[in-house]
């Protein structure tokens, strides 16, 4: 008896070990992809429920379909009314995970087909080949989640006459019995963090005589609710977004578990006379197709059904969970979730998202520069320095957020080529961070510049600004290269190579120009001292820019 409940809880063990390599794998397969579909998705309803059901099928998970979605509204690729489209699509491609149980585990049997898969699977991982490793970690899961339920079927106490008993007992209240599995089944889902478990049980409970089909599809309905109800847990600190995503997928259960309770003996009766319509011998297999049918008419119906009401859903979803007081806070990460990364590829993307709004910032800062080489006001000069001296905070803190965030993704299951975009927008963060340290540097040395003497000359003033006009279209060529890596589209840098070169080329023949001077005496020592430190700062700035489109570019030449 010890040995077949160790022998239970082992076979659950592989079987969620399969299921986590087998969505590891599909995550991995499918980065590309996740990261374009939603330009095309955002057109078409029919899109949003497509992409819901055939991804939620590859990794049989709706949870990580679900916060997927959320990934999606955070980066700003899709609506939360969008969003909802793919949460729907997504409870109709966790029935999936019923045929496949019911046909490949009870039906057919297939023992014999596991083991070719695994060593299939196994193979493919040795190869060198990024892509054909990551479908092989897929198949691997795919095979060790049927061995996983082989051995629960195996090791599962149908015989015992103490559970049949117990069952015996817990059906024979009528009503009150579907309840009493509805909420038996949500709790067990929610314990065990998966759907896909529960209704394996569910099948096994089903094809082994405990229950009958009528309290196997009352804990159908407890699965569909369960898998919610860990969303929601998972989220009640997280951000709004994910906070809304989440209740959306329990208010889209819950009304429909409501209306099929309230006609249950009547959709129960129609799922009997569909599968009767087909010769199935063994009464308790022709349960099991019964329950995956039952699963699958429940949530395509529930869909049909809400999907017309979709933005009258998020509308009530918004009311339900507002907006935050806005703090006076200037800075925030507007495009990252606080609560799980979805997958590696939409993390990728919404730090692709968060590095522009960094960039923009650095830029924006840099503007100041500008100003205050010309201005004479005192008053307008303190002004211009306090908002630059703003703008290199912001840049520190983004800085701060996205090292920590890319830390935190590190640690995922991430495959090579996402390795290899992490370790690049590391080194961008930290280009673009140090472009904020120059704009306070430069900073310094006009307000000593402005205690010790009263200016720059004209001479000296003019060959500054031609300076900082070439970084500045050097930061608008960094700027327009990172929206093209984030595209997907960037092929070359050579309009940042032709600047920045123009960047030195230009502080070469200015620099020498100044030491001249000096040699000469022809000028104040001091300011030309500052003139010369800043013509070092604003090439190093041009360095650190030149940095960022080398490292994105690197990255996409390996991706191709």
């Amino acid at each position: 008896m010890i040995l077949q409940i160790l022998t239970l809880f082992g076979a659950l063990g592989l079987l969620l070990y399969g299921m986590g390599i087998l969505t590891a794998g599909a995550q991995k397969s499918t980065g590309p992809l996740l990261r374009r579909y939603p330009d095309l998705m955002a057109r078409s309803t029919a899109k949003q429920v497509a992409f819901g059901i055939g991804y939620t099928s590859l990794l049989q998970s709706s949870s990580a379909t679900t916060i997927i979605a959320v990934g999606f509204v955070n980066a700003g690729m899709l609506t939360l009314v969008q969003s909802i489209g793919v949460i729907m699509g997504a409870n109709i491609g966790t029935t999936v995970t019923a045929w496949l149980f019911t046909i490949f585990g009870f039906h057919l049997e297939a023992t014999w087909f596991t083991f070719p898969i695994l060593l299939a699977g196994f193979l493919m991982t040795m190869l060198k080949n990024p892509k054909i490793k990551n479908i092989g970690e897929y198949v691997l899961g795919f095979a060790i989640m049927f061995i996983g339920l082989f051995f629960l079927r195996s090791a599962f106490p149908a015989d015992s006459p103490a559970l049949d008993g117990l069952f015996d007992k817990l059906s024979g209240f009528g009503f009150w019995s579907v309840l009493i599995y509805f909420i038996i089944s949500i709790l067990l889902t929610v314990c065990l963090q998966s759907s896909a478990v529960t209704m394996a049980f569910t099948l096994m409970l089903t094809y082994s005589g405990l229950i009958s089909f009528e309290m196997a599809a009352a804990m159908v309905l407890g699965e569909n609710l369960g898998t919610t109800l860990t969303a929601n847990i998972a989220a009640r600190k997280a951000d709004v977004q994910a906070r809304r995503a989440a209740l959306t997928h329990i208010l889209f259960n819950l009304i429909g578990v409501v209306i099929i309770l309230t006609v249950f003996p009547l959709c129960l009766k129609g799922v009997k006379a569909l599968i009767d319509l087909f010769p199935i011998a063994n009464p308790a297999l022709a349960d099991l197709y019964a329950i995956a049918l039952f699963h699958t008419l429940f949530n395509l119906l529930t869909t049909l059904l809400l999907l017309p009401f979709r933005e009258k859903l998020a509308a009530l979803v918004v009311r339900m969970i507002a907006e935050p007081e806005k703090k006076d806070e200037p800075f925030r990460l507007r495009h990252i979730s606080t609560w799980r990364i979805a997958s590696p590829a939409i993390a990728i993307e919404q730090t692709y998202r968060e590095v522009l709004d960094f960039a923009q910032a650095a830029f924006d800062g840099f503007q100041y520069v500008k100003r205050m080489l010309t201005v004479t006001d005192a008053d307008k000069f303190e002004l211009y320095r306090t908002k630059l001296i703003h703008c290199e905070e912001i840049t520190d803190k983004y800085e701060y957020e996205l090292a920590a965030f890319l830390s935190k993704l590190s640690a995922e299951n991430t495959s090579s080529e996402e390795n290899q975009e992490i370790k690049s927008l590391y080194r961008v963060i930290s280009e673009l961070e140090s472009l904020g340290d120059s704009c306070e540097n430069i900073s310094r040395l006009f307000v000593r510049l402005r205690t010790h003497t009263k200016g720059f000359n004209e001479e000296s003033s003019s060959k500054l600004a031609l300076l900082i006009g070439k970084v500045n279209q050097a930061f608008v060529a960094m700027i327009t290269n990172l929206k093209a890596a984030q595209q997907g589209t960037l092929t070359s840098i050579d309009n940042a190579i032709t600047i920045e070169q123009g960047i030195n080329e230009t502080r070469d023949v200015l620099r020498e120009e100044g030491i001249l001077q000096i040699e000469r005496q022809s000028g104040n020592y001091q300011s030309m001292n500052y003139y010369l430190d800043m013509l070092e700062q604003l090439e190093a700035m041009g360095d650190f820019i030149i940095n960022v489109s080398q490292s994105i570019l690197k990255v996409k030449e390996q991706d191709v």
